[in-house]
């Protein structure tokens, strides 16, 4: 069931709405706010975000389902100088030897002004649960199937007058020791601009494997999951960074050799305003990774702002589970690292995406 706009905090336009000054019913918004359904961030005085994203399992039992954000929507209530970004979930870490999840896609609007009262409708994207390649077998919490590999992350979207985009989900690869990324690994990005706005589409990050590292995105795509026991087995595992304001880093990678230790496999970095992506573990030890960070990892910076991070499988979810994880995707978008070993090395999940309406005095 997706989730759904309704019941997220309420619309905090009522609650904000000042005369004169050309600030609309925002002027007084400050960090933590709900206002229009989103979360309101800002980065300095001049300069207001809205921030929507879907739930990520981080925080919660591994049995937590997360859904698509769904029945989003946003009034230009006076503002100027805006931007939107949009960010695709990020795919979840496949692991038995196979592929870390891919960023989610990336899709900019650039600075343009909005048109007062005009309405732009959205679903946001979540976070692939992380899975394995060749087992059969699967526990309470873990992606269906058989094998369960990992899940692609969910599909972003945004319409409004002259224009639909659309930015995808990262992919996953269940292909053990991959020697080239393939085509597909890489999120769709489709773009309808009928109305002519400057925009730039996101490329790159895609999944590591034994042989591939964890791929920075571009232009503002998220960062790929990391490697599983690539070149050193240590750094070289680790996630792939973000790229532009959005993207978040990939998580790291579970590999087999080289002394270990938290951070050894460090997740990518994030952009601007994103997250690093989770530590990955060490399979021959049953060390677990890290999840994703989030703005639940700050909460003084960021007040009442819900888990957006990939979450790492954890021994309390599987007694059976005996070779570690890898990272959790960074917010928004990373992709959950890979992971060595068969059987039960296993990968963790991708970020959740997110839409964000960004302006400027």
């Amino acid at each position: 069931m997706p989730l759904s706009m309704t019941g997220l905090g309420g619309g905090a336009g009522s609650l904000f709405r000042h005369s004169g000054g050309g600030t609309g019913d925002w002027g007084g918004l400050s960090t933590g706010d709900t206002y229009q359904n989103g979360k309101v961030y800002k980065p300095n005085a001049t300069t207001f975000q809205i921030w929507y994203y879907p739930q990520s399992r981080k925080g919660s039992a591994v049995t937590y389902s997360m859904s698509n954000l769904t029945g989003g929507s946003f009034e230009v209530r006076e503002q100027s100088n805006m931007k939107i970004y949009l960010i695709g979930g990020g795919g979840g870490g496949t692991g038995e030897n196979a592929s870390g999840g891919s960023g989610g896609g990336a899709i900019t609007v650039n600075t343009f002004i909005p048109a007062n009262l005009e309405t732009f409708n959205f679903q946001v994207g979540k976070g692939g649960r992380g899975g394995w390649s060749q087992n059969a077998g699967q526990f309470s919490g873990m992606p269906s199937g058989n094998p369960a590999i990992a899940e692609e992350g969910g599909l972003t979207n945004l319409t409004g007058t002259g224009l639909s985009l659309s930015a995808g989900g990262g992919p996953v690869d269940s292909t053990v020791n991959a020697t080239s990324y393939s085509s597909g690994k890489e999120a769709t990005i489709n773009v309808s601009n009928t109305r002519g706005l400057s925009i730039t589409s996101g490329s790159g990050g895609r999944g590591g494997s034994r042989n591939l590292a964890g791929e920075a995105g571009a232009n503002g795509n998220a960062g790929g999951g990391g490697a599983n026991d690539r070149g050193n087995g240590q750094s070289d595992d680790g996630g792939g960074n973000g790229s532009g304001d959005f993207g978040g880093g990939g998580g790291g990678g579970n590999g087999y050799t080289a002394a270990w230790y938290a951070g050894s496999r460090p997740g990518g970095t994030g952009g601007t305003y994103a997250f690093s992506g989770g530590y990955g573990g060490n399979t021959q030890n049953n060390d677990f990774g890290q999840d994703g960070t989030c703005p639940t990892d700050n909460t003084t910076d960021y007040p009442n702002f819900h888990a957006g991070g990939g979450r790492a499988y954890k021994q309390v979810d599987w007694s059976g589970l005996n070779r570690g994880s890898s990272g959790g995707g960074g917010f928004p978008g990373g992709g959950g690292g890979s992971s060595y070993y068969n059987s039960f090395g296993i990968g963790s999940d991708g970020a959740s995406g997110i839409i964000v309406f960004h302006w400027t005095l």
